[in-house]
């Protein structure tokens, strides 16, 4: 099942996830690649590791470059 699937993923995942301070900047309106926002047809997704938030075209990109794989 898809379930079966994510839960290795996510796990190997959470040392590299952070909970964001109150002094950092949470990149959620607008991707950082392309006008894509939150109220585009395929959304927004905000990356866990550096709370940039990209547009569906650039997940791999964004993944690519910052090695992370989980996205909100």
């Amino acid at each position: 099942s898809q379930i079966e699937t994510a839960l290795p993923i996510i796990r190997s995942e959470f040392s590299r996830l952070k909970i964001p301070a109150s002094n950092d900047k949470v990149y959620k309106d607008e991707c950082v690649f392309s006008f894509d926002s939150p109220f585009s047809d395929t959304g927004l997704y905000v990356n866990l590791s550096t709370f940039k938030g990209v547009g569906a075209d650039f997940l791999d990109l964004d993944s690519e470059r910052s090695g992370s794989k989980l996205y909100l």
